[in-house]
Order: structure tokens, then sequence, then C-alpha cells
């Protein structure tokens, strides 16, 4: 086929046990839905979808971008892979209890057309934005060099959020509520409101590296780790800029630990608050450039580890107990 490939039709028994690459640009108004087979299906060129594309098995990859005024039911992976893809149809485009991997694409679901709040997101490379059409999603992982703008609304995920980018970002116009964990491994999270986090939140890089790997949290309201705040295994020579005030929750417990190696810091316009216990345990020293608040009911223990704990200012009604170290 040299031109195009235009469907009318219902194609709905996509079955390749081996990869499907189509490189012409296709046109659908009809439907195409891959049920099985061990087989990708790729879409190389433009691919337009004016009717309802089903990804139910294995990898449906589309690499050319397109427009797209239909919809997407995704049991399994869709992944956008390369070209600037428009959502414009009215509702939610992508639906299902599937993944949506955007692996260097431009992804536009700002306008009418949205994600729906079972699907899992992972936006490794290139950008994504949303608005307010998708009010929550399942998960959201931003690795590598991905981008994920919300614009003039703000999210609510029903399990973990995980940011692990070398220059990328996730950044929220409006508040995130994250019902599971929130785990910060490098790069940015930008939240115009507040954070509000139910499980646990961990910050600590994938693997330990001298070699600095720093996170930023910027914007305006609280982040309020209402399952506790944890510093990680892998905290070498890295730095956590804070521009909000952290309320560790009432009666949570964290553990403060690192790999050895060079100290790490926490710094930034924001405040420290101790609702709950905090166990510190770091070899390498800690250096918190900011307000540390211990409430009546907040405890902050270092119970082992050689290293020291250095801090620019605190205010203590709640218990501090210093058994190995130096405060």
């Amino acid at each position: 086929i040299r031109d195009s490939i235009i469907n009318n039709a219902s194609i709905d028994n996509v079955i390749n046990d081996f990869k499907l690459s189509i490189s012409v640009p296709v046109t659908n108004n009809g439907t195409i839905a891959k049920i099985a087979g061990n087989g990708a299906l790729i879409f190389g060129n433009t691919f337009d979808n004016a009717g309802q594309l089903n990804a139910d098995f294995n990898i449906v990859q589309m690499s050319g971008g397109g427009t797209h005024i239909g919809t997407f039911d995704v049991a399994s992976d869709l992944y956008l892979s390369g070209g600037t893809h428009t959502f414009t149809i009215a509702g939610t485009a992508v639906s299902g209890f599937g993944t949506l991997f955007n692996t260097g694409a431009t992804s536009d679901f700002a306008g009418s057309g949205g994600i729906g709040s079972s699907m899992n997101l992972h936006v490794n490379n290139g950008s994504l934005t949303l608005g307010a059409s998708t009010p929550a999603l399942d998960s959201v992982t931003v690795n590598n060099s991905g981008i994920v703008t919300s614009v003039g609304a703000g999210l609510f995920v029903t399990n973990d959020v995980s940011i692990s980018t070398t220059s990328g970002s996730l950044s929220i116009d409006g508040p995130l509520s994250i019902f599971g964990a929130l785990n910060l491994q490098q790069g940015t999270l930008n939240v115009n409101g507040d954070i509000d986090v139910s499980g646990s939140t961990i910050w600590s890089p994938q693997t330990a590296s001298a070699t600095a790997q720093n996170f930023s949290i910027t914007g305006t309201g609280r982040l309020n780790a209402n399952g506790g705040f944890d510093l990680g295994p892998n905290l070498d020579n890295d730095t956590l800029t804070l521009d909000r005030q952290l309320d560790i929750g009432f009666g949570s417990n964290s553990t403060w630990t690192d790999a050895g190696g060079l100290g790490n810091t926490i710094s930034g316009f924001g405040e420290l608050a101790l609702f709950g216990t905090v166990d510190v345990q770091n070899t390498a020293d800690l250096t918190i450039n900011q307000f540390v608040d211990i409430y009546t009911d907040g405890q902050l223990n270092k119970t082992a580890g050689a290293g020291n704990i250095n801090i620019s200012d605190m205010y203590n009604e709640g218990q501090l107990q210093i058994q190995t170290g130096t405060l």
C-alpha cells in the first residue's frame, strides 16, 4: 500500500503473534480492535481516529501523531511514541483499565478530550498535557525527561504517584490528592494548591550515587504527608528543595535513613511541621536549612547511625531524643 488507508468498517479481530507495522497514514472512521496475539500493532505514520480503537491485548503503538475525535478503549497498553497527538472529543477520549504510555510524543488532552479515571499514566519521555476533562487517574509515573502538565484543574490519583526524571516534571494547576503513596526520586513537582497524600511520602532516588539526584517541590499550598514522610536508603549528596510547608501527619511513623557517603540537605522556603513520629537513622550528615516545628504530639528521635543532624532553627513543644550522633 503506497498512499494511505481509510477504514470505514469494523476490524474487530486483529490477532497477530508477530509485530504488525503499518507505515502509511491511517484514518479510522470505523472500529479497529487488537484482541489477541503476542505481537504489537504499530501505526508508524499518522493515525487519525474518528471512530474507535480498542487496545485489548498486548501493545498498540502510535508513532506518527494524529488528530483524534474518536475514542480509545484500553485494556492493555497504548503507546504514544512520537509525533503530536491532539484529543478533541467531548468527554473521555481514552478509557479502560489499562496503561497509557507517552514515550516521546507531544500529547494534548487539555481540551475537551480527557483520560478515564481507571487508567494508569506513564510518561517516560515527551510531554503530555491534561485539563479539566481528566479529574482523576488510577496512577501516575513520570520518568526520564517526561513532562506532565495539568492546565486549569487539580487531579485525584487513586493509587501511587512516582517521579524519577533527569529533566522532567509533574505540574498541576490546582490541588493534588493522592490516595496511595508519593514517591519522590528525582525531578520537580509543581502544584498550585495543597498536596494531600493518604499513603506514605518517600524521598529517595532509585539508586545510590555520589552524583547529586535532587528533587524540588514548588508552587503554593501545603504538602500534607498524612501517612508519614520517609527519607530513603539511596540518598547520597542529594538535596530536597521544599518551597512549601510539609506537615508530617498526626499518628504517622517516618524513618529517615541514607546510603552513607556524602551528606544530604533539605532546603527552600518551606517549613517542616512534625505532628507524627520521625525516627532518624542517618549515617551521613543531614542538614535542614528550614524551620522545624515539633508539635505537642510530634517526636524527633535520633536512634541509630553516626551521622549528625544540622537544623537552622527549631521550636519544640513535643519530644526530642538524641541517642546517637549530634544535633
